[in-house]
């Protein structure tokens, strides 16, 4: 609405957040934590779902999931068990769903509709997930670049990495 500005953080931390206006002229322009609105968008690979993951200072963290042909909603999920800062919350479409970082240490391949758990990789200790093709991702953990295929075979490879992690 007109009261609301967006603000984005494309580096390091790509971050949208949506601020109210009336909370910024309040005091002077500062803006404390608690009046951001955070969140992460992400469509489906086949066009068909949006993803919305959002968390503001009073509410968890919590995926939505909307039909873009009809604009409804679908479902949602904020069953997270850690709270963290916002930027190391994962959401990556693959071809058979939407892989979220559920825990500190645990990556969930979730179905299009949010209603069933397809896989799940525990004691990963993630920071990082970049998508390599519609089933693989490439995960920084701890020194080291593991590649995850959400299919059936899971983790196919360990890279030891002395340096940082960009792309692959």
């Amino acid at each position: 609405n007109e009261q609301s500005v967006l603000r984005v953080s494309p580096y390091p931390n790509n971050v949208i957040e949506m601020l109210n206006l009336d909370e910024l002229t309040k005091d002077s322009g500062r803006v404390s934590e608690d009046e951001f609105f955070r969140m992460k968008v992400a469509l489906s690979l086949n066009g068909n779902t949006l993803y919305v993951i959002n968390q503001t200072s009073e509410t968890p963290a919590t995926v939505k999931a909307w039909d873009i042909s009809s604009g409804m909603f679908k479902a949602e999920r904020n069953d997270f068990e850690f709270s963290s800062a916002f930027e190391n919350f994962i959401l990556v479409p693959l071809r058979e769903g939407i892989l979220l970082k559920t825990s500190r240490n645990t990556l969930a391949l979730w179905n299009c509709e949010l209603s069933e758990c397809i896989r799940s990789w525990t004691d990963l200790y993630i920071s990082k997930v970049i998508p390599i093709s519609d089933e693989r991702v490439a995960c920084n953990a701890r020194r080291k670049v593991i590649i995850v295929d959400t299919t059936q075979e899971g983790i196919v490879s360990t890279i030891n990495l002395h340096g940082n992690f960009i792309a692959c």
